[in-house]
């Protein structure tokens, strides 16, 4: 997130160089152009992340780090789900791997809040590419307690005998 913020400060200050350091014209175009397709690459990124949170359905359950990463969860195959405030020893933002513990993290700041334990692994995905299945996910959310109550409700419902 950080890179993104510094982005929008130096992709116009990169562009303002262009004109004072080359002298052609046309290469001032070109290179400012591809400098504000870069800009307006990051920024669309990070409005994904804001604009695309985790969503709970009747059936399911899809976990999201933007445009970037994403795993969709049937409710019915969620054993567990519980506040998980444990430090994976990956630093960094998004999706993140562990296949010798069959798990994945999509951390925000380094850091999680919730924990899934899966009845039958899930498939994440990477920039539309399927990834290997994992049976643990843990994630971020703002309001894990709340999370976790509105996951447990849409089990409940799912559960109930329909009369």
């Amino acid at each position: 997130m950080p890179l993104m913020f510094m982005l929008l400060f130096i992709v116009p200050a990169s562009i303002y160089l262009l004109f004072l350091i080359l002298p052609w014209a046309w290469l001032i175009w070109v290179l400012g152009g591809i400098a504000f397709y870069g800009l307006f690459f990051t920024v669309s990124l990070y409005a994904s992340m804001v604009a695309l949170p985790h969503q709970i359905t009747d059936s399911t359950l899809l976990v999201r780090y933007g445009a970037l990463a994403s795993v969709r969860i049937s409710l019915v195959d969620i054993e567990t789900a519980a506040i998980s405030r444990e430090w994976l020893g990956q630093s960094g933002d998004g999706l993140k791997m562990d296949l010798a513990e069959n798990t994945a993290c999509f951390s925000i700041g380094s850091a999680t809040s919730m924990l899934l334990t899966l009845k039958r692994p899930v498939s994440p995905r990477r920039w539309g590419k399927d990834m290997p299945p994992v049976s643990r996910v843990f994630l971020h959310a703002d309001d894990p307690e709340q999370m976790i109550k509105a996951v447990q409700a849409r089990l409940a419902a799912n559960t109930q005998p329909k009369t």
